[in-house]
């Protein structure tokens, strides 16, 4: 995983390496750097002059502005995850909707349960003042089990409101642009023996100044 902080650019090992490679714009020059959690980092994103590396049990926190490292726990943990941030709070969604939650300006834990059931991980964005936990789905013997539910959360007015991607799937590409948070791809379905998963190329667009939804494609699945 990869998060930029200044002027530098960190990539950080997955999981069991410790190892973070640096590279300085400001000089052109590559370092490594160790995260002081052992167990690697499958997540990052940085709020200011902090870049955040987490694994599901522990947040390795970066801040360029002195050049020193901190560590926490997350509460609970959490082996798959998504994250985002709104202003200083970060948002670590897990399974079935469960969130925790840290605040990189206090350094204190909360946690939140999402107003609307998501089996499996809901994929997470943030955009304007408002934070969007979308789809998400599981797979069994039994059956698959996808959402189209989104849940968001409005940062100015602390509510919560619900939407609908236009097709219901897990495992998005997420990214946001300008006032845009896009949805891309994903997976809809699994074969009963969990042998083969199907794609799609849709893509599902939140427009925050409008307050309005878009869709779109990819080029391919």
């Amino acid at each position: 995983c990869a998060t930029t902080v200044g002027a530098k650019a960190m990539f950080a090992g997955g999981s069991g390496s410790s190892v973070v490679d640096v590279y300085d714009d400001a000089n052109g020059l590559w370092s490594t750097m160790s995260l002081p959690t052992a167990g690697g980092a499958t997540r990052a994103l940085s709020i200011g002059s902090k870049a955040l590396f987490s694994n599901g049990t522990a947040v390795d926190i970066y801040d360029d502005s002195t050049g020193v490292w901190t560590s926490t726990a997350l509460p609970t943990g959490q082996s798959e995850f998504n994250v985002t941030a709104l202003g200083s709070v970060v948002y670590f969604v897990g399974s079935f909707g469960s969130v925790q939650v840290f605040d990189t300006a206090t350094a204190q834990w909360s946690s939140i349960t999402l107003p609307t059931y998501h089996p499996g991980v809901p994929d997470a964005a943030s955009v304007g003042s408002r934070v969007l936990f979308a789809g998400g789905g599981r797979s069994t013997i039994f059956g698959s089990n996808f959402t189209t539910a989104v849940d968001i959360y409005d940062g100015a007015t602390a509510s919560w409101r619900l939407a609908n991607l236009s097709v219901a799937r897990s495992s998005m590409g997420t990214a946001t642009v300008r006032s845009r948070a896009l949805f891309a791809g994903g997976i809809f379905s699994c074969s009963s023996m969990l042998t083969i998963c199907f794609s799609t190329h849709r893509v599902d667009i939140y427009d925050a100044d409008t307050d309005t939804w878009s869709a779109s494609s990819l080029s391919e699945d």
